[in-house]
């Protein structure tokens, strides 16, 4: 990702004639914001390739689905207005995952089909986001306003697979689907077999700039604030397989895209102090791209890749939480 748009991107609002020329000419206000809330995440990648030197390359070899993987953020945020028109903010948000479900499949057929490996492991994990923005008013009245947004912000999500129970799989059912090789390492344990110490974890990382723009309104206590926002980011994946012998590790990388939607409604409690709600939507998606394989052979390791292709990863959260806010 070029580093001028990240840096265009959080600039542009405070480039407008006027914005920072005025910089000293308003009164300087800090706004601290501590929320709490309740977040859901769907995500999910998937590989290209061949099963092995006998099959051909299916577009959907391998994939990997987080579903309805919850937590409880909290989160941090700084605010500081440097005049009427142009601020700046940043935030940091951490959260570790309490429930949620990961499929792992295989397939032998395009397109999804001759499924000839599953399991299902418990959702684990932690999430750690961080965003850094500027924002000019561009039209500023008595009770509303609309703005210009820009800033550049990082998502991590670091998924931990422990335990788990194999659902498809059987030599069996492999020979069945895929081939003649009762040797393949890579054939799965019998179904119903459990799962344990797989010390398997995969950590996503979606950053990059992005632009947008929002409203605010405001009548006597109640103020209420909108914004819409659009992605371009660099997303990299790393996984580390330790339930295969021998293990191997792996990188991902894309381009990739989002948009994003965020509505406050805030309450006034004394003059200084705001409490009220918030909703966070995201969905995020990038393009095919890149993987390469670093398998560990006895002591050795070798890099190396093996005919897959990153199809891509889609990403979706949504967060639901209170807040306060302190304004001095």
């Amino acid at each position: 990702m070029n580093h001028w748009a990240a840096i265009t991107a959080f600039c542009l609002p405070c480039l407008s004639s006027g914005a920072v020329a005025d910089l000293f000419n308003h009164k300087n206000n800090f706004e601290y914001t501590l929320s709490l809330g309740q977040r859901g995440d769907n995500f999910r990648w998937d590989i290209n390739g061949p099963v092995n030197e006998l099959t051909p390359s299916f577009n959907v070899l391998s994939e990997l689905d987080w579903k309805n993987i919850n937590s409880t953020p909290l989160q941090l945020e700084a605010h500081y207005r440097a005049n009427r028109k142009f601020s700046v903010a940043g935030h940091v948000s951490y959260a570790l995952i309490s429930s949620g479900q990961v499929r792992d499949s295989d397939y032998c057929g395009q397109n999804r089909s001759r499924e000839f490996s599953r399991s299902i492991s418990k959702g684990e994990g932690e999430l750690l986001d961080w965003e850094l923005r500027s924002q000019l008013e561009v039209v500023r009245q008595a009770m509303y306003g609309l703005s210009i947004i820009g800033g550049y912000t990082r998502f991590k999500q670091d998924f931990d697979l422990n335990t788990g129970i194999q659902t498809i799989g059987g030599v069996e059912n492999f020979e069945n689907l895929c081939t003649q090789n009762p040797q393949d390492p890579i054939i799965p344990p019998d179904p119903g077999s459990v799962l344990a110490d797989l010390r398997t974890s995969y950590n996503a990382r979606w950053q990059g700039p992005w632009l947008g723009g929002g409203g605010h309104w405001r009548h006597n206590r109640i103020h209420l604030v909108a914004e819409a926002q659009l992605y371009w980011l660099e997303y990299q994946g790393r996984g580390s397989w330790n339930s295969r012998s021998p293990a191997f590790r792996f990188i991902q990388s894309a381009q990739g895209y989002g948009i994003g939607m965020q509505f406050n409604a805030g309450y006034r409690l004394i003059d200084g102090v705001e409490t009220g709600v918030q909703v966070r939507w995201l969905s995020t998606v990038t393009q095919s791209g890149n993987e390469s394989i670093r398998q560990q052979l006895g002591g050795d390791s070798i890099i190396f890749n093996q005919g897959n292709t990153f199809n891509g990863a889609k990403w979706t959260t949504i967060n639901y939480a209170i807040f306060i806010k302190l304004t001095h």
